[in-house]
């Protein structure tokens, strides 16, 4: 039959929740270990069909992938924003550090995360809205997925790049979590490993480019 989606209730024998693991970041968002032995799950709870739980979760990686790519999306505008007032407000030998070559080229970075990062999150938002409306074309949901794949990529990595080079310009102030900067760069490094890490997703886009005979993972 394959796998199967059920709901488990806190309350079923067998079903036990462990502790708050430690994070490097995401402080305010609950992680725990959770232990499963031999619970008995009422027939009512399967999620969809029989065996077709795969299908189901994996159904739910573009919208996963897409969320995680527009909330990265939020931390590079967040992060432009806050080193361009800071580079602006911050006077070192005389004059602004916005004023510095090397500073600026920080800046330029970030925005250029951005402005790439905007563009593949609202191609891939597109698709998928594109996909909903033709649920049955399935060249639409192989587009869709693909895209979803690539924005979240992509925009996980510029934004680590973003709070890398917003740290940076601010300095030694940046190394604190009482700034903003600081604290985008804790939070953002687990985007490159859920929905996907990384490398899974390089391969799936590499298979798209070379063809479905070539993928690695199979």
């Amino acid at each position: 039959w394959g796998m199967s989606l059920v709901v488990l209730e806190r309350d079923m024998p067998g079903f036990v929740r462990g502790r708050n693991l430690d994070k490097l970041g995401l402080h305010a968002q609950d992680t725990a270990e959770l232990f499963f032995t031999d619970v008995p799950v009422p027939a009512a709870n399967l999620l969809g069909e029989e065996g077709n739980g795969f299908r189901i979760a994996m159904g739910t990686l573009v919208s996963g992938r897409l969320s995680v790519a527009a909330g990265c999306l939020g931390v590079i505008e967040d992060c432009l924003a806050e080193a361009a007032a800071y580079a602006r407000q911050r006077q070192q030998h005389g004059k602004p550090i916005a004023k510095h070559q090397l500073v600026q080229e920080h800046i330029a970075a970030i925005e250029m995360d951005r402005l790439a990062t905007e563009a593949l999150v609202l191609r891939a938002a597109e698709a998928k809205e594109a996909s909903q409306r033709g649920p049955n074309n399935a060249d639409l949901k192989a587009q869709a997925d693909l895209l979803a794949a690539q924005s979240k990529l992509f925009a996980a990595n510029a934004a680590w790049d973003a709070a890398d080079r917003a740290v940076q310009v601010y300095g030694g102030r940046g190394w604190s979590t009482l700034y903003r900067p600081g604290r985008h760069l804790q939070d953002v490094r687990v985007c490159r490993i859920y929905e996907g890490t990384d490398e899974i997703l390089k391969l799936k886009i590499a298979a798209a480019v070379l063809g479905k005979e070539y993928e690695a993972y199979k």
